[in-house]
């Protein structure tokens, strides 16, 4: 059934591509003048986009491949401070926060848990290095693109992706002096201030510095949301000869402030979705500092092939502590309040994370380019180790509530813990190949080859919930190991002059991994793997002034990791879901309609379902057991088959839409007006589908308004960002019982004045 409906996706795909191989006569008229806009947007028409999808720079229009690329002026426009800020550009993508991760889904793929026991789904890299998921919630700063790609990696990129990759590439080092600054202030006592500055020291080495620092104050009535983050990098450009290039990078990060708050669901006021009730006493905080340094070194061989090798080593250090809430909530517990205690008649728990990690990766890539055949071969190793020197709960619940704050269980050790070391190594060899049979027909064939282990020993100890019974310690000493072939087979064909039709078929696969708690002895979850197949069609029309491009997909999972809170264990744990089922279809659009104007466009569908997926008994909860989740959240049975319930974050529709208009003025200078939508249909937080777990519909509108001199060295601008004030839910907290109806938030609506300067 599955199939038969991407098959009428690719139809639709081929329909277009016959419309666009039979331009209309004012096409035709224009094809050299679109040839030659589309190498430098000179005649009005687009300017090229050029990224390294494909470990190459390219025209994204000949990539066969949906990328999706968000540029710097994008960026700044729409105030991207961090990661999950882009996602308000991209369909079918979610990037969302919980704590102090960022969790990433790209076309129904992700992973919800954030264990460094599992890996993500999805791969973040910032120029060219593998990020771990506990580095990437800092701040987002002088950036150069950030182009997103769905679907298997693995063949290009060093850390396997089997739900896609997400490639953020920062600015380079100029041999010109000068440099840029920008300032933000707006409602919630928001402060925003970034500047660069290159240096050029001679005529082959260069340095560009870079600051950023933000603070507000929270979001929610508690004061929580609130952040003071500060972040540096220093970047060196050495280029001894034209052969050879060295890049050299170090960065250091500070996130600070009191973390992301949760929020009830049901709301406690429905007029303000932000109201969080106060916890008198407490004191939340987020702690981290990232320190980052890597290198890129490329030397250009030459001959026939053209052949250059590319080396990247790269180490990241991190430590982290927070305090937070993890849950409480009213309904299970309704107990009547009294005067002077906002939380009499809440259960609830704080979570204390503290938490270490280090990253060390080595790249090695030889590429060439005969003319026909370009290719990449690479080398990657990755090793990660993270201690956690605790875990710790602190639990409120009207038995053991007094002295008006949450109180600790008295454990010999101090309240269940985790206090656990993981290491995790992987080793990969990869590669791609696409041959040119003709100017207008090319194959591409890839394979990789990944072995992968992981070890994980310490102690962890709990609490039966609510009873207040402490636990024996459990001592771990565990190992994992995968080893996988992925592959991936391919062909494009230039259909017309401006215009290419692509097909896909890849695999790729997520290793195994531990389920590790406080409560019950440990247990692991199998690889999820994944084939992928894609046919699409890109477009450049009208003198290159409309891109449209078309890309349905389907994809075959099997051994989906999905995470459901376990009655038994009393925590979460990763459960494998036998076979699942995604297709859809998704549109990109950008039209120049003119000289000032330029509308974009993206849609996105999406049928993301499990086919089959029966869970062990108590896999999710234990209806109606005494100190469990009643039976009223059961609907009158357990819920542990969940064939056809739809995956997490994977709304059926979502997209996004912007238009820029440039009003020019007679002194010169121009007014810069922009507004942007993006959307989401109604979605799921987690595959249970248990009640409160819905993500409703969203829709979020930012808007700018923006004076540039007539020198460009300077603008002054208004800004407005959630302008009709939506609420969207976009991460639950699924720790514990304690949690089950709270979730993060994204920001209300905020504004302010900007003022940018280059020099």
């Amino acid at each position: 059934m599955g199939s038969s409906k991407f098959v009428r996706g690719a139809s639709l795909i081929a329909i277009a591509g016959a419309f666009a191989a039979v331009p209309p006569a004012y096409a035709q008229g224009q094809a050299g003048v679109e040839a030659q806009s589309g190498q430098d947007g000179s005649s009005g028409g687009l300017e090229e986009i050029v990224v390294t999808a494909q470990k190459r720079s390219e025209n994204a229009q000949k990539v066969a491949a949906t990328v999706t690329v968000v540029n710097a002026e994008a960026l700044v426009a729409g105030g991207v401070t961090d990661l999950r800020g882009v996602a308000s550009f991209l369909p079918m993508t979610n990037l969302s926060q919980e704590n102090v991760v960022t969790q990433a889904f790209i076309r129904g793929i992700g992973q919800t848990s954030d264990a460094e026991t599992n890996d993500p789904a999805v791969a973040t890299n910032i120029d060219g290095v593998y990020q771990s998921r506990y580095t990437l919630s800092g701040s987002m700063f002088d950036i150069e693109r950030v182009e997103v790609l769905a679907g298997p990696q693995g063949t290009l990129y060093g850390r396997n992706a089997a739900g896609g990759a997400i490639n953020i590439t920062t600015k380079l080092p100029q041999f010109t002096p000068g440099g840029e600054a920008r300032f933000e202030i707006g409602n919630y006592n928001r402060f925003h201030g970034f500047g660069a500055i290159n240096v050029p020291l001679s005529e082959q080495v260069a340095l560009r510095g870079a600051v950023d620092y933000l603070r507000h104050d929270g979001y929610l009535s508690n004061g929580q949301n609130a952040k003071d983050n500060l972040a540096a990098r220093l970047t060196a450009l050495i280029e001894p000869d034209s052969d050879l290039t060295i890049v050299l990078r170090g960065e250091y990060q500070h996130t600070g402030g009191d973390g992301d708050g949760i929020v009830l669901r049901p709301l406690l006021k429905k007029s303000d979705p932000w109201f969080q009730p106060e916890i008198p006493g407490e004191d939340f905080y987020v702690h981290r500092k990232v320190y980052k340094g890597n290198a890129e070194i490329k030397y250009q061989v030459g001959g026939p092939a053209n052949l250059s090798v590319t080396y990247i080593p790269a180490y990241t250090y991190y430590d982290l502590s927070y305090r937070s809430p993890i849950g409480y909530n009213q309904r299970y517990y309704p107990n009547p309040g009294v005067a002077g205690n906002p939380l009499t008649g809440f259960a609830g728990a704080l979570e204390n994370l503290g938490d270490t990690g280090r990253q060390l990766t080595n790249e090695l890539r030889l590429a060439g380019d005969t003319g026909r055949l370009n290719f990449v071969l690479g080398l990657f190793q990755f090793r990660q180790s993270a201690h956690g020197p605790g875990v710790s709960f602190e639990i409120y619940n009207p038995g053991v509530f007094s002295g008006g704050s949450f109180r600790p269980y008295s454990f010999a050790s101090g309240g269940p813990q985790n206090d656990l070391n993981v290491v995790t190594n992987s080793k990969a060899i990869f590669g791609q190949a696409t041959y040119a049979v003709t100017d207008a027909l090319r194959f591409t064939v890839g394979g990789r080859y990944s072995w992968d282990k992981r070890h994980a020993d310490g102690v962890s100890q709990g609490l039966v919930p609510i009873a207040n019974i402490a636990l024996p310690p459990i001592v771990y000493d565990l190992r994992l190991s995968d080893n996988r072939f992925d592959w991936k087979v391919g062909v494009e064909a230039d259909v017309a002059p401006h215009s290419m039709a692509y097909a896909t078929v890849q695999t790729g696969y997520i290793g195994s991994g531990f389920n590790i708690t406080s409560n019950a002895a440990a247990s692991t979850f199998k690889p999820e793997t994944l084939t992928a197949y894609t046919v699409g069609l890109k477009n450049s029309l009208f003198g290159n002034s409309l891109r449209l491009n078309l890309e349905a997909f389907y994809y075959d999972y099997r051994q989906l990791q999905v995470s459901a809170y376990n009655s038994a264990s009393g925590s979460a744990l990763l459960y494998n879901v036998p076979k699942s089922e995604i297709y859809g279809l998704q549109v990109d659009t950008t039209w120049k309609a003119g000289p000032n104007t330029t509308f974009t466009a993206n849609l996105g569908y999406l049928h993301a379902t499990i086919k089959r997926g029966v869970l062990p008994p108590g896999a999710v909860y234990t209806c109606g057991v005494p100190g469990a989740i009643p039976a009223e959240l059961c609907n009158g049975n357990s819920l542990i088959d969940y064939s056809g319930f739809t995956l997490p974050n994977a709304p059926r529709w979502s997209g996004s839409t912007s238009v820029t208009q440039i009003f020019p003025l007679a002194s010169g200078a121009a007014i810069e007006a922009r507004g942007s939508m993006n959307f989401e249909s109604k979605s799921w937080g987690l595959f249970s589908h248990l009640e409160g777990l819905d993500k409703p519909a969203f829709a979020k509108i930012d808007a700018s308004l923006t004076y540039r001199s007539s020198d460009e060295r300077w603008a002054l601008g208004l800004w407005v960002r959630n302008l009709t004030n939506n609420a969207r839910y976009v991460t639950p907290t699924t720790t514990n019982v304690y949690g089950l109806n709270t979730w993060f938030i994204d920001a209300p609506r905020t504004a302010g004045v900007k003022a940018e300067l280059s020099f």
